[in-house]
């Protein structure tokens, strides 16, 4: 039986890597290994044989306790130490550079009992530092990849080498996009002579919401919008964009459902969320729930939504090319749960996915 190893420095939700991860596992062949920053234990230990989680002790007892917190809004400070310790301030560098060097060590370790890694981008040093630590064969799994997300011209010089060590030096590249993804770095002049794999996320047939869920626009006759996933509290991106959308939608009397990342929730709050919750009577912001019980519960909604502005590409933190190729777990969440997505025109392969099907507005 051949093992396979997962490695990335975050899972998030994790979807993404569960669901292949589940695909393999039912293939019956494989053992499987996940080495990331764990926040969906219950979840992962599904399909993977052994995990290793790379937070800190430190870390694990400050998520744990912020985890324990019934009412976030109260102890916002006390997640503001967390996010500053772990992700901002001057410690910052210093974890990080830790947590490489620990990193490294482990893909060492592994190599001399696994027969493959899968490396799911992200923060590129990860694959990087997998691909340099190790003779066995690495996949270079582009969840997003980083140049066609940011603007490959506003990346670091070192990004820019650790992404491109890294298309040159797979042995298999996976992607979720069209061709363009791939084509895009080729007239860039990346050497990409391995294997390639067009693999989207899917629907789980064990998690489809039951057709006869009552939808809550038959009790208050009124409009229900649902949005899941990645949002912001600060301008600087276009996940903020829920804000000023939720008081549009507020203006017409539409329900607006916003259902945060997990992850996200647990690295910060999201006061002007919870703000605009408390005061208008249509704008709904719930808190996170794990991936697989999404489907029943925004089944009684009406619609869903996958918008996005163009905005403006200096400050959104999202490359041009981003959205000629953007296709999330969100899309098949919402599929499981029944619901026809609202999207926006320009997210150019997402609306060709969805026309073809007709499940879209």
């Amino acid at each position: 039986m051949k093992t396979i190893a997962f490695v990335r420095f975050r899972t998030l939700t994790g979807a993404h890597i569960y669901k292949e991860a589940l695909a393999l596992k039912k293939a019956g062949k494989y053992k499987l290994i996940i080495v990331a920053k764990i926040d969906n234990r219950k979840m992962l230990e599904e399909v993977f044989d052994e995990i290793i989680d790379l937070r800190s002790s430190q870390e694990k007892q400050l998520i744990q306790e912020m985890g324990q917190k019934e009412n976030a809004q109260k102890h916002h400070y006390r997640l503001k130490q967390v996010v500053n310790l772990f992700y901002k301030g001057p410690i910052k560098k210093i974890v990080k550079a830790n947590e490489k060097k620990r990193l490294a060590r482990i893909i060492k370790k592994l190599s001399k009992r696994v027969d493959a890694f899968h490396t799911v981008t992200g923060t590129d040093d990860v694959p990087y530092i997998v691909m340099k630590n190790t003779d066995k064969p690495a996949v270079f799994d582009g969840g997003d990849f980083t140049g066609i997300s940011k603007g490959i011209k506003r990346l670091t010089k070192k990004e820019r080498q650790m992404e491109r060590y890294c298309f040159e030096h797979a042995s298999g590249i996976i992607h979720k996009g069209p061709p363009f993804e791939i084509d895009y770095y080729r007239k860039l002049g990346y050497k990409i002579n391995c294997p390639i794999l067009h693999w989207l996320d899917y629907c789980d047939q064990n998690l489809f919401a039951p057709k006869d869920i009552q939808k809550l626009s038959s009790k208050d006759k009124e409009v229900h919008l649902v949005y899941c996933g990645s949002i912001s509290e600060t301008n600087k991106y276009l996940s903020n964009y829920y804000i000023p959308l939720g008081k549009i939608f507020t203006q017409q009397k539409i329900h607006l459902h916003i259902y945060p990342n997990p992850g996200q929730w647990k690295r910060g709050i999201f006061k002007e969320y919870f703000a605009l919750d408390k005061k208008e009577k249509y704008f709904h912001f719930h808190k996170p729930l794990p991936y697989k019980k999404l489907p029943q519960e925004i089944a009684q909604y009406d619609y869903s939504a996958w918008i996005h502005p163009l905005g403006n590409y200096s400050r959104s933190g999202i490359g041009r090319e981003k959205y000629k190729v953007a296709i999330g777990n969100k899309l098949f969440t919402y599929l499981e749960a029944g619901l026809p997505v609202i999207i926006s025109h320009h997210l150019e392969y997402g609306k060709a996915l969805i026309e073809k099907y007709k499940i879209c507005l």
